[in-house]
């Protein structure tokens, strides 16, 4: 099977206003099949000479993963047109990925009850200080159990997954990035078993994949 090679280059671009008059921000030129994009650091450095420290090393490896899972292993064609966006959102932490997925489709079964408290309902966005379960605990005060099961519906095993990574078992995973989650070979045994301490073997299993789906479809 034939396979593509990928070329990560980073460089200076001196073509945008430097900073503080000398230093210029740092970019990367990604080739892929005799065709070429560039993808801004996702750190925004700005350096007055290009150094290779571990930072750039290191965002290289997570590029180059993120063009091996788009391009089956350098065997497919991969559009580069959007790759930055797709660079941006895997670098999303999973437990932010889930709490925006919950907001977003709870938001849309509130646009659709008629009960008098819907449209009052603050959904707010990824924070800390808002998490999840604050929402959560606003919907089970202004709700009946009947309305909150229709207002919930289908982000039962989001919401499962995020107490889950919240908590004293998945908390190793809390911070980690979609990026993390690209090489599934090194990653998902240390995952599943985790979950395996808090739920079935079959349960851990459907929530592993159900996760997976959720990170593929972020990507897709």
């Amino acid at each position: 099977m034939k396979k593509y090679k990928l070329k990560i280059t980073p460089f200076l671009n001196t073509q945008l206003e430097p900073k503080d008059g000398k230093k210029y921000p740092l970019y990367y030129r990604v080739v892929y099949q005799r065709k070429s994009t560039m993808l801004k650091s996702i750190h925004n450095l700005y350096q007055a000479e290009l150094l290779h420290d571990e930072i750039i090393e290191k965002e290289i490896q997570e590029i180059t993963g993120l063009a091996q899972y788009l391009s089956e292993v350098f065997t497919e064609p991969m559009e580069l047109t959007g790759l930055k966006s797709k660079y941006e959102q895997s670098q999303k932490k999973v437990i932010q990925i889930l709490d925006h997925e919950i907001r977003e489709i709870i938001g849309e079964n509130l646009a659709n009850c008629c009960h008098p408290y819907a449209k009052g309902i603050r959904i707010g966005e990824y924070d800390e200080g808002y998490p999840i379960i604050a929402l959560l605990e606003v919907l089970s005060l202004a709700f009946e159990e009947n309305i909150i099961a229709e207002i919930i519906k289908h982000t039962e095993s989001r919401i499962t997954l995020y107490h889950f990574l919240d908590n004293a078992h998945g908390s190793q995973f809390k911070e980690k990035r979609l990026v993390s989650f690209l090489n599934l070979e090194s990653f998902d045994n240390g995952l599943i078993k985790a979950l395996r301490k808090e739920f079935s073997a079959e349960e851990s299993k459907e929530l592993y994949l159900h996760l997976i789906n959720i990170l593929k479809h972020k990507l897709s």
